[in-house]
């Protein structure tokens, strides 16, 4: 179909002018071919668009937290907002313009958006994830090994542009293992409290060391490092966490001794600072391994310190899954970095750690857990 610039003007409520029309705020900006700037006085080609991000504005941060940031603040931040056209202006860009487009990067659960610990929630986005990190130009230099993952937090949590408070951040899929399927990305609820979240798909460098389906609960940003590429401040999930309300338990191979008894915990390479009352950059490191032939064993853990005048503190959480015929053990490297007011000294004169781990283990779709206390030594 010919373009018109008639037509384009009476779509737009505007005068039949061209630089009024490419410049208008009335151009809807989810469609994605639409006027962009480009120094070219000829018809732009796909690639163009491409190597312009389809005329958003696009840019990273540097921690999960300011991406969120950045997204829950479209009044001070220009994150996705569509950049303000200059000359020279073409009429062949409204070819393939949409004055009805939507937000083409929504997302959508699929089998629907509540269960228990576990349950596997499946996510589709309706642009095409593999053609948005290997063409556009945004992931330029790092399209071989970004990640997709989730990031969420407890609904109504708001963030400001630093790392002042957790959020929850889980791998999906890599692009190093394959090619990214937008229509079936897997999210398995963690051990989280029952409450209500706020979930958002990105790309980020900072996961590359994760395997598929491991999560964090961020609480201190230097713990991650990596760039964060943003999908638009509307593409947004909401899920619920519900109580296992007891009972359950399938079938198959599930031994009906404790499952804590298949792993060994170490733990090793114990620092901190400690100028009494005042504790902080405590670093250890945990190994988890399996120790009998068990198909598949998923190990998760909160550790808190409980001796601080503001309650016990979450140090870290993790997530592994073990195999005896792949992955026996893994190291989770635990760094916490903020000041910890302690109630008493302890034993941190003598260079002991008292933590306590609320751990969690999964066989066959079958949950147990423990809670307990490890005093670790420098």
């Amino acid at each position: 179909m010919a373009i018109s610039l008639i037509k384009i003007s009476r779509w737009l409520g505007e005068t039949p002018d061209l630089g009024t029309c490419c410049t208008s705020n009335k151009i809807n900006k989810w469609s994605l071919y639409k006027p962009i700037n480009n120094i070219s006085n000829t018809t732009l080609t796909d690639a163009d668009y491409y190597d312009a991000n389809f005329g958003y504005n696009l840019f990273t941060r540097s921690t999960p937290h300011q991406m969120v940031y950045s997204l829950q603040n479209q009044n001070s931040s220009t994150l996705w907002k569509y950049n303000d056209r200059t000359a020279p202006y073409r009429l062949t860009d409204f070819d393939g313009y949409v004055h009805g487009a939507s937000n083409p990067f929504m997302l959508e659960f699929v089998n629907g958006n509540s269960g228990t610990a576990n349950t596997s929630l499946k996510i589709t986005c309706a642009y095409d994830l593999n053609n948005f990190i290997q063409r556009w130009k945004y992931f330029e230099g790092v399209r071989s090994y970004a990640d997709v993952v989730a990031v969420f937090y407890k609904k109504g949590t708001m963030y400001d542009d630093t790392a002042n408070r957790g959020i929850y951040v889980y791998k999906i899929a890599s692009r190093v293992d394959d090619d990214i399927d937008s229509d079936k990305l897997s999210f398995i609820i963690p051990n989280i409290s029952v409450d209500t979240y706020e979930l958002r798909i990105c790309i980020t460098t900072a996961t590359t060391g994760w395997t598929t389906g491991e999560w964090y609960n961020i609480t201190d940003a230097t713990t991650i490092t990596g760039e964060w590429y943003a999908l638009p401040p509307e593409s947004t999930l909401t899920f619920n966490v519900n109580s296992s309300g007891g009972g359950g338990g399938g079938g198959g191979d599930q031994p009906s001794t404790d499952f804590f008894n298949y792993i060994d915990w170490t733990f090793s390479n114990l620092n901190y600072d400690w100028n009494e009352p005042y504790l902080s950059n405590i670093n250890f490191r945990t190994r988890v391994m399996i120790n009998e032939s068990r198909e598949t064993v998923r190990v998760s853990a909160d550790l808190y310190y409980d001796n601080s005048a503001r309650g016990p503190i979450l140090i870290r959480s993790f997530s592994r899954t073990l195999d005896m015929q792949d992955i026996i053990y893994s190291y989770i490297d635990i760094n916490y970095n903020d000041t910890i007011t302690t109630m008493t000294g302890a034993r941190l004169d003598d260079g002991i750690l008292s933590i306590r781990i609320v751990g969690r283990i999964t066989i066959n779709g079958t949950m147990q857990t423990k809670t307990w206390n490890v005093n670790i030594e420098q």
